[in-house]
């Protein structure tokens, strides 16, 4: 059970005087009806993720009667799985911090009616806390083009950091050789054949050297260099027997951008490019040449798409008609090219699907992910940007609540992502993106900033972020005043809360501006700087500790110490004056939960208003439904005073 201290002696009280207009938690943080599909190859079936026994499972819905069917009770939510061939589905719980996983990195196997179920890897199993084991974890790569009863895996045999790549039996789990790792790679991705075709070899933060493997003699050779951390190169797809093929990229440029890449010269030409954005997409396979790209999709500031083939552009009109107000991606087609998945995403309800028969162009709607969320119910995610006091134009997303009139100020919250080194996006991914929509139904405002940091913007802004973390707090800042100004939002009536980097954010901004913000809400926030770090260390993830030394500074140099100190909340915590509600789960591996243990014995040494609740079962999330509607029920009290008093709840 968790422990909980309530501030607010009248919040059980007055949670009972809501207004009948409020939608009910479950609304907006129900788990999801289901989670990832993939299509069979004959295109006869639907394998997803859904709940059962309070686990994710596999379940296969059978295209005739559209009834999902569970095929396994695993007690650990199964987080990645690929049909092997029309028959038999692989799968793994792979949880990248949860050392505490029974499963983690098991490879299983199942057949699509439940059947044959069978452990093809054993899992490494737990240890000591703090490791998490990630070098040891089997990576799936895809189908062996030799066989559909087997699969590619890389595991490290002969090196954890060095993987090889074995040949795995779906049926069996017999294992052999496919190729030794003769370059070091720490990674290998495949061509649209399913041949090992690219090893990525870097040593942790720093450069990383790309590897191809000839196609004729099998021979690797050094394509390109990557000379610093946020140098990036991925192939998007690659056809032997052709010297080209699509590359999402940043080389020799500031944004990532789509280019046609000679492997052989090293030339390249500019496909797909913006001005604001990164161009890294998602190629869309031409639907009757599994070697052809026929368009990309991308994020910008809402989903987009480019298509290079006349026919297939015309194919998405037609959809987009059928489908109006979202944007439907082309998900998946079966084997013989006849049939289309086809995902539809928007920013007011979560992810449906549907298929599309070619022959006749018969659309049918499969499922929803969560059916209750009616997108008529749902105010609209707004793209802002505005111009930041350094001159540089900064982006975001605006949330206003459902009764908002113009030139009437609401009450706001801001809103900012966690990462940092991450981007709040236009459109309804998971229930974590739910949380603003929940906000604006309390009638608040929602604002969501893109800060200096934020990825997607190229890197001169991601590196505007470091040794500069005030710059980033001033991007939310600075955004929160412009919605003042232009009348979104009332001054004396802001609040922030934010998850991760966003808790982060949550605590510096209450102590760097006191007077501005009313109250916090920080889940799993770090407060300490320095501590954090160290703590990296301490979980042997030398990765995220050289990232942040990276970014923010050196914990072990005294004046970037004394940096990281000035910008950890903890120290200024003498300065706060608004209310702080703090979350956090005990076996959390990403923010440790001693942060937030620190938060509170300094709020009660100073005698600051505050309200807490650890979990004992939560790690870095609120994976567990009871848990995530424990905490906005007590999100949702915490609200209602400053409801009461701004006039919210009339």
């Amino acid at each position: 059970m968790p422990v909980r201290y309530i501030l607010f002696l009248n919040s059980l009280l007055a949670a009972s005087l809501l207004i009948a207009e409020d939608k009910p938690l479950s609304y907006f943080f129900d788990q999801p009806s289901f989670e990832q599909a993939r299509m069979s190859p004959d295109g006869t079936h639907l394998a997803i993720l859904f709940d059962v026994g309070g686990a994710k499972n596999l379940g296969v819905i059978n295209f005739e009667d559209n009834k999902p069917t569970p095929i396994t009770a695993q007690k650990e939510d199964i987080s990645w799985f690929h049909w092997a061939n029309n028959e038999r589905i692989v799968y793994g719980m792979d949880s990248e911090t949860d050392v505490f996983a029974r499963q983690l990195g098991g490879i299983f196997a199942v057949n699509k009616d439940g059947s044959r179920h069978r452990t093809l890897v054993m899992p490494v199993g737990t240890g000591a806390e703090g490791v998490t084991y990630q070098a040891r974890i089997p990576r799936y790569l895809g189908p062996d083009p030799q066989s559909d009863r087997r699969i590619l895996v890389s595991r490290p045999e002969r090196s954890y950091h060095h993987p090889d790549v074995f040949s795995l039996d779906v049926y069996t789990g017999r294992e052999k050789g496919h190729m030794v790792n003769t370059i070091d790679a720490r990674y290998f991705t495949t061509d649209v054949n399913d041949e090992i075709r690219f090893g990525f070899r870097t040593e942790l933060v720093g450069q990383t050297e790309v590897f191809i493997r000839d196609p004729d003699s099998g021979e690797w050779e050094e394509l390109i260099v990557l000379p610093e951390t946020d140098a990036y190169w991925r192939p998007l797809d690659f056809s032997p027997g052709r010297d080209t093929f699509l590359v999402s990229t940043n080389l020799g440029r500031d944004k990532k951008a789509v280019v046609r890449f000679n492997w052989k010269s090293g030339e390249s030409e500019t496909v797909l490019s913006d001005p604001i954005y990164d161009i890294d997409p998602s190629p869309i396979m031409a639907i009757r040449r599994k070697d052809k790209v026929a368009g990309l999709y991308y994020q910008a500031d809402k989903l987009r798409y480019k298509y290079f083939e006349e026919q297939h552009r015309k194919l998405q009109a037609l959809i987009d008609e059928a489908l109006p107000d979202t944007f439907n991606r082309i998900l998946e087609v079966n084997e013989a090219g006849t049939e289309l998945l086809i995902q539809t995403i928007s920013d007011r309800a979560m992810a449906s699907y549907h298929r599309l028969k070619l022959d006749g162009l018969q659309l049918e709607k499969l499922v929803d992910t969560a059916p209750w969320i009616k997108p008529g119910e749902m105010p609209a995610k707004r793209p802002i940007s505005f111009e930041a006091s350094d001159g540089k134009t900064v982006h975001g997303y605006l949330i206003l609540p459902g009764d908002y009139e113009a030139g009437k100020p609401v009450p706001m919250i801001v809103h900012p992502h966690g990462g940092p080194w991450a981007r709040d996006v236009w459109h309804i991914r998971w229930y974590g993106d739910m949380e603003p929509y929940f906000y604006a139904d309390r009638g608040f405002a929602v604002l969501q900033v893109n800060f200096r940091g934020s990825t997607g913007y190229g890197q001169a802004f991601l590196r505007e972020s470091e040794r500069n973390i005030e710059r980033m707090v001033l991007d939310t800042v600075e955004g929160a005043r412009w919605a003042i100004s232009e009348g979104y939002a009332h001054p004396e009536r802001v609040g922030i809360g934010g998850a991760s980097w966003g808790g982060y954010k949550t605590m510096i901004s209450l102590v760097k501006y006191p007077d501005f913000f009313k109250f916090g809400i920080n889940l799993f926030g770090v407060v300490d700087l320095p501590l954090q770090m160290e703590r990296y260390l301490k979980w042997e993830r030398d990765l995220a500790y050289d990232y942040w030394v990276e970014r923010f500074g050196d914990p072990k140099i005294d004046d970037e110490r004394d940096y990281l100190l000035e910008w950890s909340p903890i120290t200024h915590i003498d300065q706060l004056r608004a209310p702080v509600f703090v979350y956090h789960g005990i076996r959390d591996l990403n923010v440790d939960i001693e942060q937030s243990r620190l938060l509170v014995r300094a709020l009660e040494r100073h005698d600051l208003p505050y309200e807490r609740i650890f979990d004992t079962d939560e790690m870095h999330s609120m994976s567990n439904i009871d848990t995530r509607m424990r905490l906005y029920r007590a999100i949702d009290e915490f609200l209602v005073p400053f409801r009461e008093k701004w006039g919210l709840m009339d």
